[in-house]
């Protein structure tokens, strides 16, 4: 099944500064596409942009009560080595953003979500690839493994908040959804509502009786 839109470009297309005179696609599979777009640049030269398209994609921070953050370990073909990560992948056809991420959850780790709330959107490399990757926080967590093993060799483990947080400082974590989403959710422990009088956690409970000081 396809995780991309296939769009239909005219012969000269206005693209900001730009005009498109025409667009092939050298390679494509059910998960990406690849094209050439041929452009009058802004100066009246003529050039062209490799462009990569993907289907937009989920990454979900899974927190437990405890604040412990569940982390994917995954060799990554592309990158030649292993790789530490949030739960990430695509968002099937006919599925919303909050589903594709309980989705992945589950098949990635065994855990199901009962609460699950949009935390941003990335677009981790906008000058060749379009893929928007949506970012969620998923707690009220119940583990409930499938009954098949995960597709994807990768294994699953839990960290304190933390110590997550101290991986993407010393550059352990570098898969840019999964920094931005554990930056934006240190962000909301650091906000004002959550450091008055110890503040509160996101599932309703003090951040004090949680476990976690929020940093000044």
């Amino acid at each position: 099944m396809n995780f991309f839109r296939l769009y239909d470009f005219g012969k000269c297309m206005k693209k900001g500064p730009y005009n498109e005179t025409g667009r092939k696609t050298k390679y494509k599979n059910n998960w990406m596409r690849i094209q050439e777009a041929s452009v009058v640049r802004p100066d009246g030269r003529r050039g062209k942009f490799g462009l990569v398209y993907m289907g937009e994609g989920a990454t979900v921070l899974a927190l437990d009560r405890a604040l412990n953050v569940l982390l994917v370990k995954e060799y990554k073909y592309a990158l030649e080595r292993e790789t530490i990560e949030l739960v990430s992948g695509g968002i099937c056809p006919g599925e919303n953003v909050e589903e594709a991420g309980i989705r992945e959850l589950l098949e990635e780790t065994g855990y199901r979500a009962r609460s699950v709330t949009r935390l941003g959107t990335v677009d981790p490399f906008s000058t060749v690839i379009s893929c928007r990757n949506h970012i969620l926080l998923a707690q009220d967590l119940i583990y409930d493994p499938l009954a098949a093993p995960p597709e994807d060799h990768l294994e699953s483990f839990s960290v304190p908040f933390e110590a997550a947080l101290q991986m993407v400082q010393r550059g352990e974590i570098t898969h840019a959804s999964s920094c931005v989403g554990l930056l934006l959710a240190d962000k909301l422990f650091r906000g004002s509502q959550y450091n008055a009088n110890g503040g509160l956690g996101w599932d309703g409970q003090r951040t004090s009786n949680l476990g976690y000081t929020p940093r000044q």
